[in-house]
């Protein structure tokens, strides 16, 4: 399981035990809702069984990305269970290989991210 150390407005949190990722991620999620009381909470559930349903989920991750908070605070968004990101026939369709591509320019530290 691997991520990136200190505290950052993008976690990726990934690796073989999904168990301890999804506990991992919890935490992270967890630390942030605590830092920001009040905030907006958002678990978008994003695991795929083929690239429509990959692009459906980077949809609606885009979306959640370009809406406001509601009252004008922070916003929490969790991208649950992305099972999409590795190496397998769902990953590697063109579409959504330039869905995340999309995507990684839009997130914090843009197009870097995409390298």
């Amino acid at each position: 399981m691997s991520e990136p150390a200190g505290s950052a407005p993008f976690v990726l949190i990934w690796g073989d035990d999904d168990f301890a990722v999804q506990r991992r991620a919890r935490q992270v999620f967890d630390q942030w809702l605590k830092a920001s009381p009040g905030g907006d909470e958002e678990i978008l559930d994003a695991g795929a069984a083929n690239s429509e349903e990959a692009l459906k989920a980077l949809r609606r991750l885009r979306e959640a990305l370009q809406t406001l908070p509601f009252f004008g605070g922070t916003k929490s968004i969790w991208f649950r269970a992305c099972n999409f990101f590795g190496e397998d026939r769902v990953s590697e369709a063109q579409a959504v290989v330039e869905g995340v591509a999309d995507l990684a320019v839009e997130l914090p530290g843009g197009p870097g991210l995409a390298d």
